[in-house]
């Protein structure tokens, strides 16, 4: 009797979930104009219009966000030169609590800390339940790439990703 009622217990609380599909959608319109951190401080996607916009969503503590990390400096380090994309790493962490982590895990390119994407007690646009996540958005902010998995290197696959920015850089 104790079993059944936790295994319908178990049913009650991961059926609503596997119903749940993510709000964005690739081929989608972003439909915003600015992620906030915790503390309310904007940063505006209108500074970077007409870019590309690769934003990878992470958190200390994430194993396999540390393991996509040197990947995507390799990535935004390829990509450094253009004036047309740009790479965001975007956290809850704040500043004060990374030093430690980006000391050992250097982060090459721009992160945007303090950043509620889970829609916990902030925006409700991405609502991230999965690490790490990456998202790209193209130069009419479409979403072109909305996934929760790690991206591979060039050797282990990771040439579809490059080809992906590439065809949205080309638009």
């Amino acid at each position: 009797m104790k079993k059944n009622a936790l295994l319908f217990g178990a049913l009650l609380f991961v059926f609503p979930m596997l119903g749940q599909v993510a709000k964005l959608q690739v081929g989608d319109p972003l439909g915003l104009t600015e992620i906030q951190t915790r503390q309310g401080t904007p940063y505006s996607l209108d500074d970077v219009k007409d870019k590309v916009i690769v934003m990878n969503f992470w958190m200390i503590g994430c194993k396999g966000c540390l393991l996509e990390q040197p990947y995507l400096n390799e990535l935004a380090g390829k990509y450094r030169d253009r004036e047309d994309i740009v790479f965001w790493s975007v956290t809850p962490n704040q500043w004060k609590d990374m030093s430690d982590y980006l000391r050992k895990h250097p982060i090459t390119w721009e992160i945007k800390d303090g950043v509620d994407f889970s829609g916990i007690s902030g925006d409700k646009t991405f609502e991230i339940k999965c690490m790490p996540t990456t998202l790209v958005i193209d130069k009419q902010r479409n979403i072109r790439y909305f996934k929760c998995d790690l991206l591979m290197s060039d050797e282990e696959g990771g040439n579809d990703f490059m080809a992906l920015l590439d065809s949205a850089l080309a638009e």
